[in-house]
């Protein structure tokens, strides 16, 4: 389970991208990537640190997160999988087993950022998004005009 990022006037901004050239779609995508890479640099600064392998396991991706990972932030467009980008964190080796048995495994991400019963919440996700979310979006709009005017 991940945060969905809701762009206002998304459906203005699908048909504008969908009239500017691939060239244009590419010099956002670089920018949304430079831009995911700052976020999971903050991740992996603020996340508490035992063995490493959640620290190391925190990443972003174009399309779908790895397997047995949790999807921390999914920015969708209807353009297609190209241009849905994910902020994730863990992977198999960090699945850990549940204390009390109902489920074989959870993802130590998700335990971390939330906490349980036995475990108070460690957010290291929530912090950064709450802090760059205004920036992200600015800086995707910025990317998005920049773009337009150096492809035109």
């Amino acid at each position: 389970m991940g945060y969905k990022v809701t762009l206002l006037g998304r459906a203005r901004l699908e048909r504008r991208l969908n009239a500017i050239p691939k060239a244009t779609k590419e010099l956002v995508k670089k920018d949304m990537e430079q831009i995911a890479q700052e976020i999971v640099d903050k991740m992996k600064a603020i996340v508490p640190v035992d063995t490493g392998a959640l620290r190391d396991s925190i990443g972003w991706t174009w399309g779908r997160p790895p397997k047995g990972s949790t999807a921390f932030a999914v920015a969708k467009n209807t353009l297609g999988s190209e241009m849905t980008l994910t902020i994730y964190a863990g992977n198999e080796a960090t699945l850990v087993r549940s204390a009390n048995g109902r489920r074989p495994y959870l993802q130590k991400a998700w335990i971390v950022e939330f906490g349980t019963s036995r475990t108070p919440a460690q957010p290291y996700f929530r912090p950064v998004w709450k802090t760059e979310k205004k920036r992200v979006k600015s800086k995707v709009r910025s990317a998005v005009r920049k773009a337009v005017k150096a492809t035109q």
